[in-house]
């Protein structure tokens, strides 16, 4: 297999200018979700009904699954439209596999090809039944797929389901209310229609497992606003009227002011019927609460060519500045108050989410789980000021730094940052 064939279905539906923007989306979509899932792949391109994604590494399929506007990928291999070469893969592929019985299905995508679909069947077939194979249409084990696109054929035996909708991005922005499970059932389907989210999320032993389900589906970091109890929400969504978004998504109809729209995808749904939602969307598990939790927000913060690293007085350890979300904050802002608390670099920009350290620890109180949520800053003027709780700082080349941190967790997000980094000057 040196490919994967991408479907798509309701994007097929629109007019030819709206297809072929927001086909762009949908390939902007799954290069983010490569990128971020570190997919080694070689080009990505549109044709006619498909997309083709040239890589050999099986974990672009865990990529794949939750990209919005794919409703199935098969791993493939593409050769040129010729049927011997057609039978050749063929034949491998049942070499490979050695079933009980088979059955071929091709699809003529374009029409250009001499054979229609039936006469590939029966000639592929053919040849498989000749080389020992069984033919059993109904109670096959083996389907061998054969899809024909311009002068290419795409050959496969595996076909795995996408979640459907529409890509992410081609149908504006709104903010999420995220409470509980069926609130976060209601924002993944108000994703799968095609839309960004900014997130506020009520404090609770689930919280960073639904950001970080909802962020895994977005390829990207969301704005995340923290509150700490329900009354909150409704000072949290003014923060966003006046921002200018006026859509809120939320499982139950919220009292809200007249500007507002409030969307409600599960108002009616059970939990059931919301776990079988979620499940269309490839999502069949949702991890247990973590009743003993910590939310913090850290930055990797880069002064020219050098990142900033802070050595605690207590433990002598050289760490990241982090510390905790408080209610009412958003996580970006968090990691960079914090960084001025602890370093006095209070004048950052900010660039991009980086990815969450998640680890366990333990203080007076006992042993708790810490999920740090990181994002990539600069700074073009810096001054220390180092808090009580350090005594010592560096500024180091990404290597160094990676060499110097005491935890591997630390070295991950700089490896991480590093890479955002260099992918951003090169525009990727």
């Amino acid at each position: 297999m040196n490919c994967y064939l991408l479907r798509y279905s309701e994007i097929g539906l629109k007019s030819y200018q709206t297809r072929k923007r927001w086909l762009e989306t949908l390939k902007r979509n799954v290069q983010k979700g490569l990128f971020w899932s570190d997919v080694e792949y070689s080009r990505l391109d549109i044709v006619q009904g498909r997309l083709i994604l040239y890589s050999e590494d099986s974990n672009a399929e865990k990529v794949l699954e939750k990209v919005f506007g794919l409703v199935s990928f098969s791993p493939a291999t593409e050769t040129r439209a010729d049927i011997g070469e057609i039978k050749d893969v063929a034949l491998s592929i049942y070499d490979e596999t050695r079933p009980g019985s088979f059955r071929v299905t091709s699809q003529r995508v374009t029409k250009e090809f001499c054979m229609t679909s039936i006469e590939i069947n029966q000639c592929v077939g053919e040849a498989v039944y000749e080389s020992g194979g069984k033919v059993d249409l109904r109670n096959f084990e083996l389907n061998i797929g054969i899809e024909i696109i311009g002068d290419k054929a795409y050959t496969f035996y595996n076909t795995f389901r996408g979640p459907g909708g529409l890509p992410i991005g081609v149908q504006g922005t709104g903010c999420a209310i995220v409470r509980d499970f069926k609130d976060f059932a209601s924002c993944l389907l108000f994703m799968k229609r095609g839309c960004m989210v900014d997130l506020i999320v009520l404090s609770s032993p689930m919280a960073s497992t639904y950001i970080d389900i909802l962020q895994g589906y977005a390829f990207e970091g969301l704005k995340i606003l923290l509150i700490d109890k329900e009354w909150q929400i409704m000072p949290a969504m003014q923060r966003y009227l006046d921002a200018g978004i006026e859509i809120f998504v939320t499982a139950e109809p919220l009292e809200s002011p007249e500007n507002m729209v409030n969307l409600c995808p599960t108002e009616l749904y059970t939990i059931e019927e919301a776990r079988a939602a979620l499940e269309e969307c490839n999502l069949s598990d949702v991890p247990d609460p973590v009743n003993d939790y910590r939310i913090s927000a850290g930055c990797v913060i880069y002064y020219n060519d050098t990142i900033l690293l802070l050595r605690r007085k207590a433990e002598k350890t050289w760490v990241l500045p982090k510390g905790g979300v408080d209610g009412m904050e958003y996580f970006r802002d968090a990691a960079m108050r914090e960084a001025c608390e602890e370093s006095g670099a209070c004048n950052l920009d900010f660039k991009h989410y980086i990815g969450k350290s998640h680890y366990s620890s333990k203080d007076r109180h006992g042993q708790f789980t810490k999920d740090v949520y990181y994002y990539l800053c600069y700074s073009k003027k810096f001054e220390v000021a180092l808090e009580y709780l350090f005594d010592s700082y560096t500024m180091l080349p990404a290597a160094e730094a990676i060499d110097l941190l005491t935890f591997e967790n630390d070295k991950k997000i700089v490896r991480k940052a590093e890479k955002i980094r260099k992918a951003a000057d090169r525009n990727v």
